[in-house]
């Protein structure tokens, strides 16, 4: 979710394409900071809450010029809903875990989206309007695999997460697609792997109003980070996922594990 697109390595990434590598002016994303795009695993030690909306282009990535599945999934949102208001906030930590740093009573990363979140919901208060956080979209897991313990407690720490956020935001029948993690075994075993992988298969149907999205197919820029095409392709099926399930609320701000979205409800 971080996002390694235009990954400047080894052998090198293409740069992002058009249309999504220009500015966005229809859709409008949060910055992280004070007037900069810093990478966002400085989060463990900026906990900045960012200063207002600017236009969504590539480089809020896991490095400066790289991208996520941000800029698809906001220019598809854009194009299903050409009328609408779209608005992302995007919280996205390389190395992460669900049970510790993303654990909504104790996590330090979980603290950080949830002000962040709120500092976007004021904003826009503010500004006259009147959001609801009505989804959220989910692409992590790799690093709940490297411990059994981490793995056997996925289910009931993504069903944890689901049941906070839609606490936490006053909306209980939010939304939320989940990104299962590939086949890809580096971090941990494979039966550890595959502990995350059904988890992420069938907590969506447990919790209701959820779904889940497959990315083995996805092209990536080296073992278990997809690259451009790859974060392209993740942002469009995204979207696609998330607006097939019923919006519960006249306005829509949609969170990814990652990023969040204000949209505003069709007419």
């Amino acid at each position: 979710m971080a996002g390694v697109g235009a990954w400047p390595g080894t052998p090198p990434e293409a740069p992002c394409p058009s249309p999504y590598d220009a500015p966005q002016t229809a859709v409008q994303f949060w910055n992280f900071g004070p007037g900069v795009q810093p990478d966002p695993t400085w989060d463990l030690n900026f906990p900045g809450v960012g200063t207002g909306w600017v236009d969504l282009e590539p480089g809020y990535g896991h490095q400066p010029g790289e991208f996520g599945p941000e800029v698809s999934f906001g220019y598809r949102l854009h194009e299903l809903f050409p009328n609408d208001e779209i608005y992302l906030v995007k919280e996205g930590v390389s190395g992460t875990n669900l049970a510790g740093d993303w654990n909504p009573h104790t996590g330090g990363i979980y603290n950080i989206f949830k002000n962040r979140v709120n500092a976007a919901v004021a904003n826009l208060t503010a500004a006259g309007k009147s959001p609801v956080i009505s989804g959220m979209i989910w692409m992590q897991g790799e690093s709940d695999t490297r411990t059994h313990n981490s793995a056997a407690a996925y289910s009931d720490n993504l069903t944890d997460l689901i049941t906070s956020v839609r606490s936490d935001f006053s909306t209980p029948d939010m939304p939320f697609v989940v990104g299962r993690i590939t086949d890809y075994y580096e971090w941990g075993t494979t039966a550890d792997n595959t502990l995350v992988r059904n988890a992420q298969m069938t907590v969506p149907g447990l919790v209701g109003n959820a779904s889940w999205i497959d990315t083995d197919d996805l092209q990536w820029a080296y073992g278990g980070h997809y690259g451009t095409q790859g974060q392209i392709d993740l942002g469009i099926r995204f979207a696609d996922a998330i607006v097939a399930i019923p919006e519960p609320a006249t306005m829509s701000l949609l969170a990814i594990g990652g990023i969040l979205a204000l949209r505003r409800s069709r007419k």
